[in-house]
């Protein structure tokens, strides 16, 4: 797996709550935590405006 997928699966699990302790540690040990908190702002904005682009199209 690339490191690019590492990073976006680490993140995703995270944001859902379903990560396990072992691999959060690994994560932290293997992976940058400026990358993982640069990249988890970005998926966080995208998951946030992808919500409000849904709600409009549907009460629209």
């Amino acid at each position: 797996m690339g490191i690019v997928m590492q990073y976006v699966q680490s993140i995703i699990a995270a944001l859902f709550g379903i990560q396990s302790d072992s691999k959060r540690r690994e994560d932290f040990q293997k992976l940058s935590v400026k990358h993982l908190i640069a990249l988890a702002t970005l998926m966080t904005v995208a998951l946030i405006i992808l919500i409000v682009f849904v709600v409009n199209i549907v009460i629209g």
